[in-house]
């Protein structure tokens, strides 16, 4: 699973690079919008934005999103699953994987198991 954490507190859950591309602006990622991480809080780097393409065809516009790859990283960010843990996320409910709630993100994450990667306070 890949977290989109916004910087505007928000976190949108996706499936896959392809579901990134899908939900996620192309220009949106070259600005900093996002920080993406998997769901033990390792960072992916983008590695390859393929910019949004705008044509004029006489007075249409057709607007082509672009197009990002993810490399995982080493770098982990405990402190956006501590904000998950701590429900200080909006998560987005027009995100692609079925959780609706903190309750459902946190038993899929088995938060309170002891492997789980979430640091407790």
């Amino acid at each position: 699973m890949i977290f989109a954490f916004t910087n505007d507190n928000g976190l949108i859950l996706l499936n896959s690079v392809e579901e990134v591309n899908t939900y996620c602006e192309a220009s949106h990622v070259l600005d900093g919008v996002y920080t993406f991480t998997n769901e033990f809080g390792f960072v992916f780097d983008v590695i390859h934005i393929k910019p949004t393409v705008i044509k004029n065809r006489f007075i249409f516009k057709s607007i082509v999103n672009g197009a990002v790859d993810l490399k995982l990283t080493n770098r982990l960010r405990i402190d956006l699953l501590n904000e998950v843990k701590d429900e200080k996320r909006s998560i987005d409910f027009y995100s692609p994987v079925k959780i609706r709630s903190f309750t459902e993100l946190k038993n899929y994450l088995n938060i309170e198991s002891p492997r789980s990667p979430i640091v407790n306070h």
